[in-house]
């Protein structure tokens, strides 16, 4: 199992059942935006090998330029 904190308060933790099977980075403007950067680094892992602990809250951003919506966890509290 491969883990990872996503979260600096430890609250949030996420793990793997395998290693990633890409590495990419966002350049869209939406991403930009909500990492207050010039690209977001992702990675790419099966969601049945994903397992994430502690509440989230999610935001649907709606307003990409491909029309799809866009997920956006953060931690409930």
């Amino acid at each position: 199992m491969i883990a990872a904190r996503i979260c600096s308060c430890s609250n949030i933790k996420c793990s793997a059942a395998r290693e990633s099977s890409s590495f990419d980075v966002c350049r869209y403007k939406n991403c930009q935006w909500q990492a207050v950067a010039l690209v977001t680094p992702f990675v790419g892992v099966p969601l049945y090998d994903l397992s994430v602990s502690g509440a989230l809250k999610t935001f649907t951003n709606t307003g990409t330029v491909s029309g799809n919506g866009v997920a956006r966890h953060f931690r409930s509290d």
